[in-house]
């Protein structure tokens, strides 16, 4: 897991393959009941918001993420793992003021946002994510050669145009897949920072 990344523009390249068979899905339909259980704890599905204001959120997860991208805020990933590590054992407190001093607000955290917004609407709909590795190989042919702002403008773009959850999530893993964040990761990390947040994240909505 890389914690700096020096270009905005993404090269031609070819993605490293690891070791063994990679799985042909990615069912996230754990973490989709985690997300929308945590939404629904924390008051975001009151009132009965329309689908416009879910896709103007999601959105606006992506607009922080590109904001991130432009001040150059990276999570500290390893710092955050190895501190962790060395602790052993760490109350919740110090280990939400270590997640908000190395993760939060970065690149990463901002894209594992936004997949948790989606996680968020599927778990609404009762909707089945399970994402192919073939479609998110293709979405990475098109990924390279495109500069970060214009990757979450494509996302963006998949967001207003339709409600397809599962595109928009392997055009995401696409483009995670290519700049480097281990998005799963910083998923697992966000949803249990979230857990012990404020009703509506201390926001109005």
């Amino acid at each position: 897991m890389n914690d700096t990344k020096d270009e905005n523009f993404i090269g031609n390249q070819t993605a490293k393959k690891g070791r063994g068979m990679t799985p042909q899905f990615i069912d996230l339909n754990g973490r989709r009941d985690k997300a929308y259980e945590n939404a629904k704890n924390h008051g975001f599905h009151e009132g009965g918001q329309s689908e416009e204001t879910y896709k103007a959120l999601v959105i606006s997860e992506l607009c922080e993420a590109m904001e991130a991208h432009r001040h150059g805020k990276w999570a500290k990933a390893t710092e955050f793992d190895q501190r962790l590590h060395d602790a052993r054992e760490i109350a919740e407190k110090d280990k939400d003021l270590l997640f908000e001093g190395l993760i939060k607000d970065s690149v990463e955290d901002e894209l594992a946002d936004t997949v948790i917004r989606i996680l968020d609407v599927a778990g609404k709909r009762n909707e089945a994510i399970v994402l192919r590795r073939d479609m998110i190989a293709e979405d990475k042919r098109h990924v390279y050669n495109h500069t970060v702002p214009e990757l979450l403008y494509g996302c963006m773009c998949r967001v207003v145009q339709s409600w397809a959850l599962r595109d928009q999530l392997e055009w995401i893993w696409a483009i995670c897949e290519v700049i480097g964040p281990d998005i799963l990761h910083f998923v697992t990390l966000k949803m249990d920072y979230n857990s012990g947040r404020p009703y509506h994240h201390g926001k109005a909505y």
